[in-house]
């Protein structure tokens, strides 16, 4: 896991970011033994500040954004509520 902070940046363009990152990395294939290859998937957890002072509020609702982006699959992005 890492964590990508974009600072002053609305919803819509972070989640912009997110499908970019994600179409690089399934364009992207992880050589193995010679003649295999695997696909890389990336699935992300986006949470907006929303003003609380709290940093480890932002970061758990971002987590948990991810966990739903994973449950329902994996390869895509999901917003905190």
């Amino acid at each position: 896991e890492f964590l990508l902070l974009l600072v002053e940046c609305l919803p819509d363009a972070a989640q912009r970011v997110a499908e970019g990152l994600r179409h690089r990395f399934h364009d992207s294939h992880l050589d193995g033994r010679p003649g295999s290859r695997a696909r890389l998937t990336l699935s992300i957890g986006i949470a907006p500040y929303d003003g609380h002072p709290d940093y480890q509020r932002l970061l758990d609702r971002a987590d948990a954004a991810l966990a739903r982006a994973r449950a329902d699959g994996g390869n895509c992005w999901r917003q905190a509520g």
